[in-house]
């Protein structure tokens, strides 16, 4: 696999929709609204992906979402990522994916 960008940088998306762009690079985000508001995620000094080896990323997130998901079931808790949130999550990937290989935009369904 080759990165996308010189090694050294973090990997990027841009996801332009409806109602303003998100950009989300590394483990930064930066959000900007159509109607002027924008946030701004600063990195969390954790490594990410990126450079000559864009797989090179820590496992904690997932790690972190499962350990959740098996205290709620043990607490019988809702989990702080429900299922319906993390298809909204592989739907997005889905979509990314498409777009990528037939070199258009793609429509994301809710």
């Amino acid at each position: 696999m080759r990165p996308s960008a010189y090694p050294g940088f973090p990997e990027r998306i841009e996801l332009t929709c409806a109602k303003g762009t998100a950009s989300p690079a590394g483990t930064a985000l930066s959000v900007a609204f159509q109607d002027g508001r924008k946030v701004e995620v600063k990195p969390d000094g954790s490594a990410a992906g990126f450079g000559a080896d864009p797989m090179a990323f820590p496992h904690d997130y997932h790690r972190a979402v499962m350990s959740d998901f098996i205290e709620a079931i043990s607490s019988g808790r809702e989990p702080q990522v429900t299922g319906k949130e993390a298809l909204r999550v592989h739907r997005l990937i889905d979509a990314l994916v498409a777009a990528g290989r037939e070199r258009m935009p793609v429509a994301l369904m809710p």
